[in-house]
């Protein structure tokens, strides 16, 4: 088993989820929205006793003390500098010691008899290695009417990521040092976050997060989730909500729980791009066939940044866009191999030629939310 994230976190000192200051109102609404998808009013926070895990810097953490009002805030945070981050945060925005209190610990290392109304696990424990023991302990925090909120992911959801890792990677292996490999790479990732609508990380957190982080094995999906939850949680809702649940309020017989599970082998090609909102129906088996290609890409993509082979790599993404009727990848995949093509052969990139390869990003994380019965 090779470095986990957190082991790197720590290691490198790295605090993630900065935000951005002077966004504060389109940070308020985006949050906001969030929690109206995932089926909690924020009236729900008043008042309440939160457990939050991994927070960072705190951006996120902000307005549930701040505009919505808990009662007090647990806040587990394993690294040294974000710890600092969050209490300099806290005394800048005048909160009180009383609203809060932050543990040094992991989630792993944390004891506690206490049980929360609310836990928040988000933005790291979809790629933890061992995210089935975690989900079990966290139930043991909550107690009947308990809300969870997670963020899981998938291959196909991280696919334009982990192509853009592979490029980003290729390019800068000759580079000496981590800071100037982030340096260099972000000057031609910056540009293309610009485009991302609704941005709100830094471009370091991004690189850091996307392009250096240790790759984890099994990822925690949302169908994983569903089996994982489903006998003794309720799910709220999800963002992106692919869900429909056309059951009537008396059909207590009906098994909603198969029904999400289904639809998200169904649907779960929405996730190759964000901004994506064209329903094209398919089969859970030619989605099967999808995320067996993403898979192999996404593996032979981790082999290049080992010396793999850029011929591999290039039939790779062929494979992918064989399985896929979605045109942006399509063209988002040609690009790529000639990006790399260039790599390959020391030819200058001109990156503003390549609008797809540009503007393209996967849903990479996917929120979903759920009530202890």
């Amino acid at each position: 088993m090779g470095e986990s994230l957190l082991e790197y976190y720590r290691r490198k000192k790295i605090s993630t989820e900065h935000g951005v200051d002077d966004e504060w109102d389109k940070h308020l609404a985006r949050r906001k929205k969030l929690y109206r998808q995932l089926g909690i009013p924020v009236l729900a926070f008043k008042n309440s006793s939160i457990l939050e895990i991994g927070p960072g810097s705190g951006h996120n953490t902000l307005p549930l003390l701040t505009e919505w009002k808990v009662k007090h805030i647990d806040l587990l945070e394993p690294s040294e500098i974000a710890r600092q981050e969050l209490e300099e945060k806290f005394s800048r925005n005048h909160l009180s010691k009383d609203q809060y209190t932050i543990y040094g610990d992991a989630l792993e290392e944390y004891q506690t008899t206490k049980t929360y109304d609310m836990i928040i696990a988000e933005g790291f424990l979809h790629c933890a290695e061992n995210w089935k023991e975690c989900l079990v302990k966290i139930e043991k925090w909550l107690h009947k009417d308990s809300i969870i909120i997670l963020t899981c992911t998938d291959e196909i959801s991280c696919y334009v990521e982990k192509m853009k890792r592979a490029v980003m990677q290729y390019l800068t292996k000759d580079i000496e040092g981590h800071d100037s490999k982030v340096s260099f790479i972000k000057s031609i990732i910056e540009p293309q976050l610009s485009l991302l609508k609704g941005m709100s990380r830094t471009a370091e957190d991004w690189i850091e997060d996307q392009i250096f982080y240790p790759v984890g094995s099994e990822l925690m999906t949302i169908g994983k989730v569903l089996a994982f939850y489903g006998d003794s949680f309720d799910v709220l809702g999800a963002s992106q909500n692919i869900f429909v649940d056309y059951s009537w309020y008396k059909d207590f017989e009906y098994d909603y729980i198969s029904s999400y599970r289904r639809q998200y082998e169904e649907k779960k090609h929405m996730f190759l791009l964000a901004g994506d909102d064209n329903e094209v129906l398919r089969t859970a088996e030619e989605n099967g066939k999808l995320e067996e290609a993403v898979v192999y890409a996404n593996d032979i993509a981790r082999e290049l940044e080992n010396g793999g082979d850029i011929g591999d790599f290039i039939y790779a993404v062929r494979k992918v866009s064989e399985n896929t009727v979605n045109p942006l990848i399509i063209e988002f995949n040609k690009e790529l191999i000639e990006i790399m093509e260039k790599i390959r052969d020391d030819e200058v990139i001109e990156w503003n030629q390549y609008k797809n390869y540009m503007e393209c990003f996967g849903k990479s994380m996917q929120y979903i939310s759920f009530v202890k019965k």
